[in-house]
């Protein structure tokens, strides 16, 4: 029975149990779930167990059908028991991070195993049955390996049929030992080999002619000659002919050559072209449905200035404040942009800017109101700025004395006599 499971990630391995079954035990089995990037990789399992003597000892076991199958020696000595993972895939060996297990100790071992004969009997009549209820097949090989190198097993078959590759490692080459007696004159030997074949004779007479071999393949087809001469009418067609023109029958046997008939062109109603008894021509009307916008009179071919309903030119109208095309043509001959409605939003109104009703574009206000003027005045004497007040815009109010209340400018006239009086008042105390 399984006690536990072992699961890889990457290189790492966790168990879902800590502790194994306590000392003296065997055979114990854990399943093995590996992780799914070594799918296509043989497993087997390093296992170091501790002894009496604090020393560990190391035994390596298969991993079949995800069960690894811990052996007896492996629980002589109570401890912690490491297991790594071996992956193997061709050359490619990858062991992974060790697990650490706790085996329990246990006053003794209460088993009495079988005589080591019995044991293998009982085992191997076991596997036998065991592998051929299941349809498993298991072939094994065994190279030698380099002196000194590790002794391992692969397995490159699969998990129903495993093919175990034993890797022997060669021991070293012990020292010469001492020659020894001359044997007795063995027995005469087979016959020797065949000495080396003769020289090559002479060179023989031709042989008769041997049979004609079979026909190769075809050739590949030869490029295209030059064109040939018209040959004669063909028998039926009749004399004449010219370029463009077909063969017709006659209806009483004979054939004649006629011109191609004339087929006609569906033309669109609404567009600009029409067919005429001489072929396609424009369309002389200028109606919107069914016209190109051309007229033809006593002046010639020209296009009329469109209309609403009627194609034509651009249309062109004197300018006004309500023309809606973005380019217009007037009657004077002048090309006229479109104009832009007024925009009072864009003027302050408080401003001194003001939008003219008739077109006359932009202009300074000449009122004095402090809400919507700039302060200046027209009359008969032309165009000035009158003095402000607490009420209206315009010049700069200018005080004729010092005062301590008022808040406009103070001329400088005004403050140089101030001055000069306050000098005269000094002069006049000191005695000067």
């Amino acid at each position: 029975m399984k006690f536990g499971t072992i699961t890889q990630q990457g290189l790492t391995l966790s168990s879902d149990i800590g502790i194994l079954p306590a000392q003296h035990s065997a055979n114990i089995q854990l399943g093995v779930q590996k992780d799914g990037s070594y799918t296509d990789y043989s497993v087997t399992a390093q296992i170091g167990y501790p002894t009496s003597t604090g020393d560990y000892l190391n035994a390596g076991t298969a991993v079949l059908d995800s069960v690894l199958t811990i052996p007896s020696e492996c629980f002589k000595q109570d401890g912690v028991m490491v297991i790594s993972l071996a992956l193997t895939n061709g050359t490619e060996l990858i062991v992974t991070h060790p697990l650490h297990l706790t085996i329990v100790g246990a006053p003794g071992s209460f088993v009495t195993l079988p005589p080591e004969e019995i044991w293998q009997q009982q085992v191997s009549a076991f596997v036998q049955s065991y592998l051929s209820t299941e349809g498993i097949t298991i072939s094994a090989t065994a190279v030698t390996g380099e002196p000194g190198t590790e002794a391992r097993v692969e397995n490159t078959g699969t998990g129903t049929k495993p093919v175990f590759k034993f890797t022997i490692p060669r021991g070293n080459v012990g020292p010469t030992g001492p020659q020894g007696p001359k044997g007795e004159t063995g027995a005469t030997g087979p016959q020797g080999l065949t000495g080396p074949q003769g020289p090559k004779g002479d060179t023989g007479a031709t042989g008769p002619q041997g049979l004609t071999g079979p026909q190769g393949p075809k050739g590949d087809t030869g490029a295209t000659g030059p064109q040939g001469p018209a040959g004669p009418a063909g028998e039926g067609v009749p004399p004449g002919g010219e370029a463009g023109q077909i063969i017709v029958s006659t209806g009483n046997g004979g054939a004649e050559w006629r011109d191609m008939p004339k087929m006609d062109v569906i033309i669109d109603p609404n567009g600009g072209l029409q067919n005429t008894s001489s072929g396609l021509s424009i369309k002389g009307d200028s109606t919107a449905s069914g016209g190109a916008g051309i007229v033809t009179g006593s002046t010639g071919t020209y296009v009329p200035i469109a209309a609403d309903g009627k194609r034509g030119a651009i249309i062109g109208i004197a300018k006004t404040a309500d023309q809606t095309e973005p380019v217009g043509i007037g009657s004077d001959g002048r090309v006229y942009t479109k104009f832009i409605g007024y925009q009072f939003e864009s003027i302050d109104p408080s401003g001194g800017i003001i939008n003219e009703q008739d077109n006359a574009g932009l202009r300074i206000k000449l009122n004095r109101d402090q809400a919507g003027g700039a302060g200046l005045e027209v009359n008969q004497n032309g165009l000035y700025l009158e003095k402000a007040t607490s009420t209206t815009l315009g010049g700069v109010t200018v005080d004729t004395a010092l005062s301590t209340t008022s808040t406009n400018p103070v001329q400088n006239k005004v403050i140089a006599a101030a001055i000069g009086d306050i000098s005269t008042a000094l002069n006049a105390i000191l005695g000067v």
